[in-house]
């Protein structure tokens, strides 16, 4: 177990306020080689890749090394890792044998199969296991450190772990302050908000497994004739809805300038909440998953965004004329978009503290 000592404790409970360079140093005092262990495809999404690269690069600007191991076809693993600049080697398995052999002296696991029965990192002398993950009910007791950006998380089962909770701790790509930053410079707050919204996106996941993409343009068009409907993701309804603007999947550079010109988004309660958050965009987040009930519980009935079972015109209208600035600004205070900087810093961090 690791223990934070005072040098490192008020980086490490000083919320969203807390900057990057209390967090770590830029210039290590160890070098830090890095595995990550997640995966993506059809029936899990994109999620935890997305998240996990993010993580990734921002240890890479930290100074780590990063190995990526990914549960998925090698087809997207190449080019998802090559885009991204980052060393990714596709498996067949969670438990692959080239997993077991890598010598990590951090091990960040992303997938919901994990738990105390994991054997990855255990036969590395002095090497952490990191969990990210974003339910409140999980076994955390065979990890050193979680990170879940649920707000207010707190777990039942977590008596050695140390906890990098809350939206401040949401793995987004700098894409998403970047674009927050523009915004802030060239003074584009939606204020005052149009009588009815002129743009609306549908973003559930990347590849929208869910399928909730064509009954919700249907309801976006009835309570907002006027509106465009722009569809992000892989997901191929086009058919279903015609008259949607789609965007196909975009990097995340091309997806933050075009969701920070959409005057409101539906969604899932997922890391896209946290990307509308840092953006300032109102949202409607429909659950489409169990991993995504701890989101939606603890969002239902904050400012600027609504939690629903389902997408109805008439619920539409009423939230859009119930917006205002306070709420919009509310919103837009929950997350700042650099959880994944802010981790990365931390992580490292209570890495050396573990060796003295």
């Amino acid at each position: 177990m690791i223990g934070p000592g005072p040098a490192i404790r008020p980086a490490l409970t000083g919320g969203a306020e807390c900057s990057v360079e209390l967090c770590y140093s830029p210039q290590p005092m160890v070098s830090v080689a890095v595995a990550i262990v997640t995966e993506a495809g059809p029936q899990v999404g994109l999620g935890h890749l997305s998240r996990s690269s993010n993580l990734a690069q921002a240890l890479m600007d930290q100074g780590a090394s990063v190995q990526l191991f990914i549960r998925a076809e090698q087809s997207l693993v190449s080019s998802w890792c090559e885009a991204r600049g980052l060393e990714g080697i596709a498996v067949e398995s969670l438990q692959d044998s080239k997993i077991a052999v890598f010598p990590a002296d951090l091990w960040v696991l992303d997938s919901y199969e994990f738990d105390a029965r994991c054997q990855i990192g255990l036969n590395h002398e002095q090497a952490l296991r990191v969990l990210i993950d974003d339910h409140q009910d999980r076994d955390y007791s065979w990890v050193d450190i979680v990170v879940n950006p649920v707000p207010g998380v707190i777990p039942l089962f977590a008596p050695r772990a140390e906890m990098l909770g809350g939206p401040e701790y949401a793995l987004l790509d700098p894409a998403f302050v970047a674009q927050r930053r523009r915004v802030d410079s060239a003074q584009l707050h939606r204020s005052p908000l149009p009588r009815r919204p002129q743009r609306v996106g549908l973003l559930f996941g990347g590849m929208d497994t869910a399928r909730l993409g064509p009954q919700a343009a249907i309801q976006v068009e009835e309570a907002f004739p006027a509106a465009e409907i722009h569809v992000f993701g892989r997901a191929d309804w086009s058919s279903a809805a015609p008259q949607c603007i789609r965007h196909g999947l975009l990097s995340p550079q091309l997806l933050a300038e075009a969701l920070v010109t959409m005057d409101l988004v539906l969604a899932t309660p997922s890391t896209v909440a946290w990307e509308l958050a840092t953006l300032g965009i109102p949202g409607v987040l429909v659950q489409t998953a169990s991993n995504q009930r701890e989101i939606a519980l603890a969002l239902e009935g904050h400012a600027g965004v609504q939690v629903a079972k389902s997408v109805s015109s008439a619920e539409l209208i009423a939230f859009w004329e119930a917006l205002d600035g306070e709420a919009l600004g509310e919103w837009r205070g929950l997350c700042d978009g650099a959880g994944a900087s802010r981790a990365a810093g931390r992580l490292l961090a209570l890495f050396e503290s573990s060796l003295h």
